[in-house]
């Protein structure tokens, strides 16, 4: 298993039959606190972030809620998605490449009790 980021240009619905489906509409997310609105609401994070990445992380390191293996999560519009704050959109992609990805892959086996992997990947579709 290889958690990853996928950069596409068009998908299909119907190819994700399988875990859980995240999708975001890119053009609606333009700010930092927005995006974590709408993430906190789509994955029914226990508590809000209120605007805090660190929040985001422990949250997106946690999902003990969540009992599917795999989880897709799928930006349309990437090329909108926080187009008026680029820092915001690199370091958002940074958790999920540095943190969030290897996390579910590897290290959740060491850092949770009966910790398992999960099958995590980004779509962004431009």
């Amino acid at each position: 298993m290889t958690n990853k980021v996928i950069y596409i240009q068009k998908i299909n619905n119907d190819s994700f039959t399988e875990g859980l489906n995240i999708i975001l509409d890119g053009k609606k997310i333009i700010t930092k606190d927005n995006f974590l609105e709408v993430i906190e609401e789509k994955l029914q994070f226990p508590y809000p972030c209120n605007g805090s990445l660190d929040s985001f992380l422990d949250w997106m390191r946690d999902l003990s809620w969540i009992n599917e293996k795999k989880i897709n999560l799928i930006i349309y519009d990437y090329k909108e998605f926080l187009n008026d704050n680029l820092e915001v959109k690199e370091i958002i992609l940074d958790c999920f490449q540095v943190d969030i990805l290897p996390f579910w892959e590897e290290d959740v086996k060491t850092t949770m009790v009966d910790g398992e992997t999960k099958e995590f990947n980004v779509y962004l579709v431009l």
